[in-house]
């Protein structure tokens, strides 16, 4: 799997730039219960 970008080496999040990117549609489903 290739590694993200917005993680450093330790596992911490991190500002990535994103104003060269195209926009795009995302849809996400979800479910769950308790």
């Amino acid at each position: 799997m290739p590694r993200l970008t917005h993680l450093d080496k330790k596992g911490r999040a991190k500002m990535v730039d994103v104003s060269d990117k195209a926009e795009t549609l995302r849809e996400a489903v979800v479910r769950g219960s308790v």
